[in-house]
């Protein structure tokens, strides 16, 4: 199994969520880092797997 480590960064959160959503495969980690003020989560987290409670 080959692991590794990829970053990217994004302009937009629009152009996030389409890169994410076009390379996450079954058994991928996903890490954001990101500040709470700028309502990251109903802006991308929430579009790509739903509402995390």
């Amino acid at each position: 199994m080959e692991h590794g480590l990829n970053a990217e960064h994004f302009s937009s959160t629009t152009k996030l969520v389409r890169g994410v959503r076009d390379s996450i495969r079954p058994g991928d980690s996903v890490l954001f880092k990101a500040a709470g003020a700028g309502k990251f989560g109903p802006k991308v987290v929430y579009p790509l797997f739903g509402r995390v409670v």
